[in-house]
């Protein structure tokens, strides 16, 4: 049995872990819209003052930056913030993470019993319902998060590069999840065999 599994033990430990997860999940993808959201409207910005900055330096010479290359830019711009609407995905994970976050201080404060960890649960999947789709990626960093706050580090998932760098694009991940401990003693033994068929 693992530390984290000791910890929870119960059913009202449980679903506890689960809110704190849900609450860093969307705090972490909250800040991940608020960081697109200002880069694409810094963009913008710089990219019509060049585009100004050009027509006043060169006139007719800049006639083709002019009708093609700053325009097709703030275009393309302006439709990522359209389709995207990292302002708007960002206010709406701000309000999920402050649900979960007021559900978590209920049960604090309540009773820890199997049939409050029922009603919390229900309060839990309400809340839920009205997510929208989950990255995989993100939540099993967020877990790894708890995990290391509260000292189960036997617990964390190994979670390569890639996934860390593209973890808010990635909808769907193939490969099963191992424990880091796990993936780090696998590889120990990869170099190992290495070592002794090289020797």
């Amino acid at each position: 049995m693992t530390l984290l599994k000791q910890q929870l033990g119960t059913s009202f430990g449980d679903v506890h872990f689960g809110v704190h997860r849900s609450t860093r999940y969307h705090i972490t993808r909250q800040r991940h819209f608020e960081t697109v959201s200002r880069v694409v409207s810094f963009l913008i910005i710089v990219i019509s003052a060049l585009w100004g900055a050009v027509i006043l330096e060169w006139g007719e010479q800049g006639l083709i930056w002019y009708k093609f290359g700053g325009p097709v830019a703030v275009i393309l711009l302006s439709a990522l913030d359209m389709i995207y609407s990292p302002s708007a995905m960002a206010a709406t994970h701000k309000m999920l993470a402050q649900q979960f976050n007021q559900l978590d201080m209920k049960m604090i404060a309540s009773e820890k019993t199997d049939e409050m960890a029922s009603s919390f649960q229900r309060q839990r999947q309400e809340i839920e319902a009205s997510e929208p789709p989950s990255f995989p990626v993100v939540s099993i960093m967020s877990q790894n998060e708890l995990c290391h706050a509260i000292g189960c580090t036997d617990d964390i998932y190994h979670v390569g590069g890639f996934h860390r760098i593209f973890c808010h694009w990635i909808k769907s991940v193939s490969k099963p999840w191992i424990l880091k401990s796990e993936y780090e003693s696998n590889k120990r033994g990869i170099q190992k065999t290495e070592v002794f068929t090289s020797a």
